[in-house]
Order: C-alpha cells, then sequence, then structure tokens
C-alpha cells in the first residue's frame, strides 16, 4: 500500500473542543485558595449556570465553598439539595445513557461520581458536628480555611446543638447504610466500592454525643462501622497499590488512630470481644484506654485540591503520517492513534487490532482526507504527597496520618472507566464519520473530477464537524481536598491551644474546650498543600 495514498486519516487535535483545563474552574480553585470565598462561590455560579443538568455539581461545589468560608448553615443548604439529587442520578434510565453515549459524554445531567456521592452526606455530617461544637462553645476556629481565610461566619441556626448532633447521625446512617452499600453493589470489580473513613466519621459522630445522648442503637451502628472501617483500610490497602498502579495510595492498611477508635469502642461496648482483638494485636487496655477525666479531640486535616479531570487528546491517522513530537502513538494494523494529553501513556496499554488500512479508507475517508479525533478525560501524573501535618497541644506533638485519600479515589475511578469510555467513544466516533464518508461516497459516484473535488470536501468538511462534537466530559467536583489526614489527642479536662503545623507552616486553631468522655471534632483546610501539578 501507498504511504502517500494512505493519508485518510489526519489527527488535528487543535479542532477539538476544551483543549485545556477550564479556565473558570482554575479561576475558582485560586480564589478558594486565596480565601475569597464570596468571588470563589460568584465563579461557581457562573461555571454552571442555572442549568437543570448541572445542579448537582453546582449544590456539591457551593456547598463546600460555603464550608470553607464558615458559612456552615449556608454550605448544609447547598448539600441537603444536593443529597437527593444524588438518589436521582444513581436511577438515571437506560435510554438517558443510551442516548448520551449516541451524543456525547458532556450531554446530559452531571451523575457525579461514587466518592462524591459520598462526600455530600460527609461534609453534611462534619457542618453539624461543627455547628453543634460552635452552639456548645467546645470549639470556634480563628478563621475557617489557612492560611488566607476568613472568620468563621456567626451562627445563625434555630436548632439547639443537641439538634444538630442528631442530624450528624442521621446524615451518618444515610452515607454509610445506604450510600455505601448502594456502591458496593453497583461497582463489582472496582477499585473503590468503601469509604473506610466515612465509616470512621460515622462513629466518630456518635462519640461527640453526651454520653446521656448515646442509645443502644447509636452504640451498634459505631461498632459496626468501625469493624467495617478497618476491613475496609485493609483491603484498599492492597487493591490500590497493586503492581503497576499509576498512582499513589497514601492510608495505611491499618491507621493507629483507627484501631484506637476501633478498640476503645469495643472496651465500653463488648469488652469480651475487645479483649479477643487486643490479644490478636499483643496489645493491652491500658494502652487504648480513655484515661478517667479526660476527652479527645480528634483534629482533621483536610490537604489540598483532588485530581481534576483534563482532556486526553486522541486523533486517529494512518501509517505514514508524521506523529507530532512529544506523543504516544499506538498503531493497530496501519491505523495509528495519536494520544496526547496528562496520562497519555495508557495507551501504551491498549489492545492492537489487525486493521486493515483499505478498508479503513473505504469505509471512513473516501476521497482520500479526514480529521477524525476524540477526546477522554484523564489525569496528569501522580506525585508524592508531603508529608503528613503534626499537631501541638502544650508539649506535646503528635504526628497525624493519613485516613482518606480521595485523589487516589478519583484516579482509581477514571481509570477503571476509561476502557469503557474508550470504546463507547470510539464506536461513536467511527459511526458518525461513517455518516459523513456515506455522503461523500454518494456525491464521489457521479464518478467526475467536480464530484470528485466536491465529495473530497463533504468528507473533510463533515469529520471535522464530528471531531469538534467530541469534546471530554470534564465535570467534577473539584474543590475536594486531596487527601483527610487526622490525630488524636487525649487530653485533661479544661481548654487547650491546638496548632497544626503543615508543609507551608504552623497554623493556630484557637482553644478547644475538652469534657471527659466526649469526643470533639476539629477540622481544618489548607488548599496550600498539593500533591498534583
Amino acid at each position: 500500500m501507498n504511504p502517500a495514498r494512505l493519508t485518510c486519516l489526519v489527527p488535528l487535535a487543535a479542532l477539538l473542543v476544551g483543549c485545556g483545563p477550564s479556565r473558570k474552574t482554575e479561576r475558582m480553585l485560586d480564589e478558594v485558595t486565596h480565601g475569597e470565598i464570596a468571588k470563589a462561590e460568584a465563579t461557581a455560579v457562573d461555571l454552571y449556570g442555572d442549568d437543570a443538568d448541572e445542579a448537582l455539581v453546582r449544590h456539591m461545589e457551593i456547598g463546600l465553598v460555603r464550608h470553607l468560608g464558615g458559612d456552615l448553615e449556608g454550605s448544609l443548604k447547598e448539600l441537603d439539595a444536593a443529597a437527593p439529587l444524588v438518589d436521582e442520578r444513581r436511577k438515571t434510565s437506560v435510554l438517558d445513557a443510551v442516548g448520551t453515549a449516541i451524543v456525547n459524554d458532556r450531554i446530559g445531567a452531571f451523575q457525579g461520581r461514587a466518592y462524591e456521592h459520598t462526600q455530600v452526606d460527609y461534609y453534611r455530617v462534619l457542618d453539624h458536628l461543627l455547628l453543634a461544637q460552635r452552639l456548645e462553645s467546645l470549639w470556634t476556629p480563628p478563621r475557617v480555611l489557612w492560611p488566607k481565610g476568613p472568620a468563621p461566619t456567626p451562627i445563625v441556626s434555630s436548632l439547639e446543638a443537641s439538634d444538630h448532633r442528631q442530624r450528624a447521625i442521621i446524615a451518618a446512617r444515610r452515607m454509610t447504610i445506604n450510600q455505601l452499600k448502594e456502591t458496593e453493589d453497583a461497582n463489582p470489580g472496582r477499585r473503590y466500592d468503601d469509604d473506610p473513613f466515612a465509616r470512621l466519621l460515622a462513629a466518630a459522630a456518635v462519640a461527640t454525643l453526651p454520653p446521656s445522648e448515646r442509645t443502644e442503637t447509636d452504640e451498634q451502628f459505631a461498632a459496626a462501622m468501625l469493624t467495617r472501617a478497618l476491613a475496609t483500610y485493609q483491603r484498599q490497602a492492597k487493591d490500590l497499590t497493586a503492581a503497576n498502579t499509576p498512582f499513589r495510595y497514601e492510608a495505611a492498611a491499618e491507621p493507629a488512630l483507627a484501631r484506637t477508635l476501633y478498640l476503645r469502642h469495643l472496651l465500653r461496648y463488648d469488652p469480651e470481644e475487645a479483649q479477643r482483638q487486643l490479644e490478636a494485636r499483643q496489645m493491652t487496655a491500658a494502652q487504648v484506654r480513655l484515661p478517667p477525666g479526660t476527652g479527645s479531640v480528634l483534629v482533621l486535616h483536610h490537604a489540598g485540591f483532588v485530581a481534576r479531570p483534563e482532556p486526553l487528546q486522541i486523533g486517529i491517522g494512518a501509517v505514514g503520517f508524521a506523529s507530532p513530537k512529544g506523543a504516544t502513538c499506538v498503531s493497530w494494523g496501519q491505523v495509528v492513534f495519536v494520544v496526547e494529553g496528562p496520562g497519555s501513556e495508557i495507551a501504551n496499554n491498549w489492545v492492537a487490532l489487525p486493521i486493515p488500512g483499505d478498508a479503513v479508507q473505504t469505509l471512513l475517508a473516501p476521497g482520500g482526507a479526514a480529521v477524525i479525533g476524540f477526546e477522554l478525560p484523564a489525569h496528569r501524573p501522580d506525585v508524592r504527597a508531603p508529608a503528613p501535618a503534626r499537631v501541638t497541644v502544650g508539649t506535646t506533638t503528635l504526628d497525624s496520618e493519613v485516613l482518606c485519600d480521595l485523589d487516589a479515589y478519583a484516579r482509581a475511578t477514571l481509570l477503571d472507566a476509561q476502557p469503557r469510555l474508550l470504546l463507547r467513544t470510539l464506536l461513536r466516533v467511527v459511526a458518525k464519520q461513517a455518516v459523513v464518508a456515506g455522503g461523500s461516497r454518494v456525491i464521489r459516484d457521479q464518478n467526475n473530477p467536480t464530484a470528485n473535488l466536491l465529495g473530497f470536501a463533504v468528507n473533510l468538511v463533515g469529520s471535522v464537524a464530528m471531531t469538534a462534537t467530541e469534546s471530554a466530559d470534564l465535570r467534577a467536583w473539584n474543590t475536594l481536598p486531596d487527601r483527610v489526614e487526622g490525630a488524636l489527642l487525649d487530653l485533661p479536662a479544661g481548654s487547650h491551644a491546638v496548632t497544626v503545623t503543615t508543609s507551608t507552616g504552623p497554623c493556630d486553631l484557637g482553644q478547644v474546650r475538652v469534657v471527659p468522655g466526649r469526643l470533639t471534632v476539629v477540622a481544618l483546610r489548607s488548599p496550600d498543600t498539593m500533591r498534583s501539578p
């Protein structure tokens, strides 16, 4: 076959729609980083508008932006609106999914991913816990978003602290009993099908209750959540660190903090099982039991931003053309895929198919030219996270540990979905181009110079228009943190000054009032501590 003749499929990435990350998304994240909360919310509104298809992601983004600004009531308003949309999106009809596949993945309502769905309820739980603690004067942060964040907004809640605590428990039950169960059922064989940290926070919500408010059902719930959390941590440490996994999973197989909460709860709730678990770990009750007259402070450091999807540009060419510098090229017979963008090396794992060049020429590019390309969402290559933050109370300093690696969940979820996305998109592109080529052949069948030239132009222009419709769906909850780190401190009753030192320096969290036998949750977000470039 003559290579000069095989100019049938010419990659032209410049014609692809959305050839870089959204500038509005970048602006929103930059505004969050610099504590410009009002601007960040306005940018989120501008980014998603009032389109019903964007309602879920709009509520997610604005809800978290308000949380970071200390407006916990405003955050709950948005996240409460997002919760039923999560349920609705999980029940999307088959017809909607098929319609999206035929036209473009970007068309249609934002569905969200399983790990994002869980985070809606996670932040609802956290908002209610923090509101209850502010109403009780247990902890009011000097500012919410360090180092440039605003002071928390005044509390305007019409609820009592006990009401917020109970609503936190209700949201925790929904998150773990409903959402995570649905995720497990819907994601067989996927690496993300559970969230041990969500279960850990659900148990912690029970520990924040005064002992007089805890029911037997609450205690059973906490025990089940902690047991499942430890099992899931162990499984994820295996599944998300397997050989050739192209990202880092930062959480341990059994975080010390999770183990302490688990054993401590068992000592109170099921002493016999506690003794068995202590013996299995060669530990004693004295090592984990909360000393009399003391309470605990759980310091949560939400760090950085989760990796956001960017367009992986794929052009289809034929043997004989010059490949772009720095692109990954994969040959299937005499057809070449040119892949450019973050994570382009994924193309090296594609299964090669023996595709005859003549067949492709006849089917897709009669007349000798077509511009065919499409996009898939992808993430930039992963890099190691900074060392976890250190927590200081008085003269005591404790290293925190990674409890939730959202970045790994995002990467694993997208990687697991990419083969299906690639196949569906490729079939859609070929079907569109076959229609364009069919029209070209009808014109060329007149077999005269004018018809040949017109057929050539129809196929070329049609393929350009078809390619321009194939933009990747880059919608995601971009203000989520990269990871959540935690430290558990046992402190005597009274007020204590807490300082958290991240890779960018120390942060004063103000005074925390410790109540014997109860847990107080302290939450910090430092957007400057980032893993993903």
